[in-house]
């Protein structure tokens, strides 16, 4: 079993939870069935993007390609659901605990297969970004092994500047474990590849633009197959949050549950 706390504090600032599908080409007038469902569930905010996308591969010119998407959003505008032919991601700068967000990932993907029937489910994904804070905090915090050579190893006066460490991990499950430490001076807490997010913000602590923060960046995914039914993609995302989980209390100090006012700690 993997270990449970729940933390008074908690440095995560984003999750998402993501859901690959076979191609639904006429999700367009499948939307207003989903809508009205999500509109139930709590996201009653709706809007219609059209993105262009860069296709680039060798030997050829690289090319555009339009893409719509539809996003769902909460009242606060704090969670959101980002839906397009292929798939869907459900994202909270609001997380109150797995089992919450996991009955948001359930509705929506029981929405989405009442309106498509679509056929199959082709990757899931589980992503939670940490901001750990300034960099000589996190020291104490995060495995010093995670943050690139001791201050006091260089000499010169010089200053150390960890910028990104990234480690990949086959996990029983057949997915991989993607861990991401990296550093931010720009005040940013959210890794280049997610921004901008659609949903807004309430950061206790904000980095300030020159202060060395350090992300925990964890991405447990799976590629595989399967038909698409609400109850096994919840099945497969629980075993994901496990192995991820794990995986991110095996990387923190005894100061981080002090930091962070975790009310208990059990094995």
């Amino acid at each position: 079993m993997p270990i449970r706390v729940r933390f008074e504090r908690p440095p995560l600032v984003f999750a998402l939870g993501q859901v690959v599908m076979s191609d639904v080409l006429k999700m367009g007038s499948c939307v207003p069935d989903i809508q009205d469902e999500l509109r139930k569930h709590g996201f009653p905010l709706y809007q219609q993007q059209d993105v262009n996308q860069v296709e680039i591969g060798p030997g050829r010119e690289p090319s555009f390609q339009k893409q719509t998407r539809w996003v769902f959003r909460s009242e606060d505008q704090r969670d959101a659901v980002t839906l397009t032919s292929q798939g869907f991601v459900v994202q909270t700068s609001n997380y109150k605990g797995f089992e919450a967000f996991l009955a948001t990932i359930a509705k929506v993907a029981d929405a989405v297969w009442r309106a498509t029937n679509v056929a199959l489910c082709t990757r899931l994904g589980l992503r939670y970004i940490d901001l750990i804070g300034p960099r000589e905090e996190a020291s104490t915090l995060l495995d010093r092994s995670l943050l690139g050579l001791r201050q006091e190893l260089v000499g010169g006066g010089m200053r150390t500047m960890m910028k990104r460490l990234e480690q990949v991990d086959a996990t029983p499950v057949g997915g991989s474990l993607v861990m991401r430490v990296s550093e931010t001076i720009d005040g940013a807490f959210l890794p280049p590849d997610l921004g901008p997010a659609p949903v807004l913000f309430e950061i206790e602590r904000p980095p300030e633009a020159g202060e060395p923060s350090v992300l925990l960046d964890l991405d447990h995914f799976l590629q595989m197959q399967f038909p698409f039914e609400a109850q096994a993609v919840a099945e497969r995302f629980e075993t994901l949050h496990d192995i991820l989980e794990e995986r991110f209390f095996s990387v923190l100090t005894d100061d981080a549950y002090v930091a962070w006012g975790a009310p208990q700690v059990a094995s």
